[in-house]
């Protein structure tokens, strides 16, 4: 979702203007109403028999519950959703310490050889990203707690939750998900 309203800034149309700068530079949200039709657009195009995976989205409880109606009309259920669980502290360390390749849009930490040298793999140079700064996730873990912790709860109760921990190397992360995937 973050990746779609970086892509949708760049129209420089006054309401992507907005959405820059009452949302992404202030690590706030989109509005439920824009976010559900970026979804919803993307959504239609894919193949049925394709699997989705939607990463930062549901992040409101009415965001969650269109998106249930969404996925049963489109015969997407039950679905699995992963919470890969941090604790705020974590989740402060990797953000401040984020880099992002200007090229290819990887994500390196800062404990990573490239994010020490600044150069990602491919090249290109590693940049940190504007909303990782200390206030806007402050914010963002503000929210986190007061908007997604009821969507976790509303997926919990619906038997759809499936909770990793995300503190773990990055490969037992990975093989957790698809342990549950299988």
């Amino acid at each position: 979702m973050g990746d779609m309203l970086r892509t949708f800034v760049k129209q420089q149309t006054p309401i992507a203007q907005r959405i820059d700068r009452e949302v992404l530079q202030v690590g706030g949200l989109a509005p439920s109403w824009f976010v559900s039709y970026l979804w919803m657009h993307e959504l239609m195009r894919i193949d049925r028999g394709r699997n989705v995976i939607f990463d930062g989205s549901p992040r409101m409880l009415p965001e969650a519950q269109l998106l249930d109606d969404v996925l049963v009309w489109h015969d997407r259920v039950p679905p699995k959703v992963f919470l890969i669980d941090v604790t705020d502290t974590e989740a402060t360390h990797r953000l401040l310490t984020r880099r992002v390749c200007e090229s290819c849009k990887k994500i390196y930490l800062g404990d990573s050889p490239e994010a020490k040298e600044g150069m990602c793999e491919c090249g290109g140079k590693l940049v940190k990203r504007h909303d990782d700064e200390s206030q806007t996730i402050k914010n963002r873990l503000a929210y986190f707690k007061t908007d997604v912790e009821p969507v976790i709860e509303h997926y919990r109760k619906k038997g759809w939750l499936v909770r990793i921990d995300g503190e773990q190397q990055p490969e037992k992360v990975h093989k957790d998900v698809l342990d549950h995937l299988n």
